[in-house]
């Protein structure tokens, strides 16, 4: 079959996740992320799987391939979230959108590829002049092939949904931890000090919840490009006690994007926790 040939469909939702993945690693065009963040989240991933599973058009009509993508992708975004809360990156903006793109990228290649082995008469296309006839066909009885999909895509949902909960539950009541954030000012996550001045100072608000079921001493320290600058301790918090300070660090004189880190020691344990920020320093 001729390889040389684009998959227009799969081209767009990699073509408008690679756009969300510069928004979202260049923290620019907010109202365009969120806009670009919706059918990532509950489309893309979903759709490119179904590319894979189902490559011929008479495999599976048009309304049943978009609700069965609708619903792996929300069952995929769930169960991404959950691995990368076992993963030293943990669940942030930019691992969630890097795993699901990664994820998707990875399933259109499948996806292309598959389809290359069918004619071009009985690939799945796009082509909208059938749309129509599938969302009438939709309303007739369902085979048993869709309604056993239906059937097993509503049982994963619940049963990942299900587990996380159950997960989050249990380990919340058994396993000891300790929250810890870092917020900009006003205790508000999009106001990040991220563009500074030479000599400028940047101000965070640091957050600490002892779920520890024990009285626990803390102790911070702020470094900035490896460089230790700020230490601040001791901070005692009874069992789930909280504590909210404003902490100020200036970057190194240098112009350049900068590494400044937010380290969370307990007791006498030397391996703490860390948060970091990218700040871009200018003339």
């Amino acid at each position: 079959m001729n390889r040389k040939r684009v998959e227009i469909d799969l081209l767009l939702i990699n073509f408008l996740t690679g756009i969300l993945l510069v928004i979202v690693f260049t923290d620019s065009l907010p109202w365009l992320r969120v806009i670009l963040s919706i059918p990532f989240i509950i489309l893309f991933p979903g759709y490119a799987l179904m590319g894979a599973l189902f490559p011929g058009k008479d495999s599976l009509d048009k309304v049943n391939r978009t609700a069965l993508s609708l619903g792996f992708s929300i069952f995929i975004v769930v169960l991404t979230g959950i691995l990368l809360n076992h993963l030293p990156w943990g669940i942030g903006l930019h691992s969630i959108v890097l795993s699901i793109s990664i994820f998707t990228f990875a399933l259109s290649v499948t996806a292309w590829y598959i389809r290359g082995r069918y004619y071009p008469d009985e690939r799945y296309n796009v082509g909208f002049k059938s749309v129509r006839l599938d969302f009438t066909n939709s309303f007739k009885p369902p085979t048993k092939v869709h309604l056993s999909l239906f059937i097993l895509i509503l049982c994963a949902i619940i049963a990942v949904a299900g587990g996380y909960s159950y997960m989050m539950a249990d380990s919340s009541e058994k396993q000891p931890f300790t929250e810890f954030y870092i917020l900009g000012i006003e205790n508000r996550a999009d106001s990040y000090p991220l563009e500074l001045k030479l000599g400028e100072r940047g101000e965070v608000t640091v957050g600490i919840v002892n779920r520890e079921y024990e009285a626990t001493n803390y102790r911070i320290e702020v470094v900035v490009e490896d460089n230790k600058t700020y230490e601040l301790f001791p901070i005692v918090l009874a069992p789930e006690e909280k504590w909210h300070g404003e902490l100020e660090f200036i970057p190194e004189p240098v112009v350049k994007r900068q590494k400044v880190e937010f380290w969370l020691y307990k007791d006498a344990d030397r391996s703490g926790e860390v948060r970091y920020l990218w700040v871009n320093v200018k003339a």
